[in-house]
């Protein structure tokens, strides 16, 4: 498995924390369930900060549109925080920096409360 991550809840807010790659389905399966479990919970903001993320595939993005339709069709947030030049950059080619709300705050508190 090439991706790990941690969670942590602040209030109302989650924030996953990635390390490692994105390169296949196997890497996002039990992320895939947690985030479900706080999305169906009481957290209303979703955050991914990605600032150890480094590499990820088209299987990445997916998962990241996938996610972002999740959290919409419960009228939640998400947000994708401090993203390598690298991950930001795919998300630019692709045009879904448009439709992502995209934070580069070092401080996730300041991410937390401002969204």
């Amino acid at each position: 498995m090439n991706l790990h991550f941690s969670e942590e809840i602040v209030g109302e807010t989650v924030v996953f924390r990635l390390e490692g790659k994105i390169v296949s389905d196997i890497d996002t399966t039990t992320l895939i369930e947690q985030l479900q479990e706080r999305i169906d919970g009481v957290e209303k903001t979703i955050i991914f900060n990605l600032n150890k993320l480094t590499h990820i595939t088209s299987t990445g993005l997916n998962f990241f549109v996938r996610a972002l339709t999740r959290t919409r069709n419960k009228e939640k947030k998400l947000v994708l925080n401090n993203l390598q030049p690298s991950v930001a950059r795919l998300f630019q080619i692709s045009k879904l920096n448009e439709i992502f709300t995209i934070s580069s705050d070092d401080k996730i508190d300041e991410t937390i409360n401002s969204k």
